[in-house]
């Protein structure tokens, strides 16, 4: 739970910060100005795509095949800590907007459409609550191996270039991104946590 703790804790302060922190502020429009400067057609095409895998008509059909493969393999307990993981992300992101209403980068930077709310990120929240989700459950159920530690890295690296498009394109502060993140990993934490305790409870009754 102290995973969850932290994360939590650091998207309080960052909720406090976009609204009284000129530090905050200045750092999420000098990030942007800084990804808006290094652009090219190239990079921008590559971050248009790697954008899309956080959208929810890719992050569904992920989620539900990882939970079948996940149950195929006898481990129900984690296919159910998936749904519940990227669903509960996305309850929580999309309530956190609501509450927060906080306004998007301007329109002139902005390289594809966005709509909404722009705090938390919605795509890096998905983005972790799905991608890095599935790689750290599907670590668990394989067992430790190297193979196993590769497939966490290489979810976690998904996570984090889905938030850094969202930077890049111009539809999201920094700010909004790591709280994305932040939400999901909590989120994710919790989860675990519970199977854990269900884990110790349903092993006591055994004995």
């Amino acid at each position: 739970m102290a995973v969850a703790g932290l994360c939590t804790g650091l998207v309080v302060v960052l909720r406090w910060a976009i609204s009284r922190s000129g530090w905050v502020r200045s750092t999420d429009a000098a990030t942007l100005r800084w990804m808006a400067g290094h652009r090219s057609a190239a990079l921008s095409s590559v971050f248009r795509t790697i954008t899309a895998f956080g959208d929810v008509t890719v992050v569904i059909p992920l989620v539900l095949l990882g939970a079948a493969l996940l149950a195929w393999r006898r481990r129900g307990d984690l296919a159910v800590v998936l749904l519940a993981s990227s669903a509960g992300t996305w309850v929580l992101v999309n309530s956190m907007k609501l509450a927060v209403q906080r306004p998007r980068p301007p329109e002139a930077v902005r390289l594809v459409a966005a709509s909404g709310w722009s705090f938390p990120s919605g795509h890096a929240g998905q983005a972790a609550g799905a991608y890095f989700a599935l790689a750290v459950l599907f670590a668990m159920a394989v067992g430790r191996t190297r193979w196993s530690a590769v497939v966490v890295v290489v979810g976690a690296a998904v996570a984090l270039l889905i938030g850094a498009s969202r930077i890049y394109l111009g539809v999201h502060w920094l700010s909004d991104v790591v709280a994305g993140w932040a939400v999901a990993v909590a989120w994710l934490a919790v989860l675990l946590a519970v199977l854990s305790l269900r884990r110790r409870g349903a092993n006591r009754a055994r004995c």
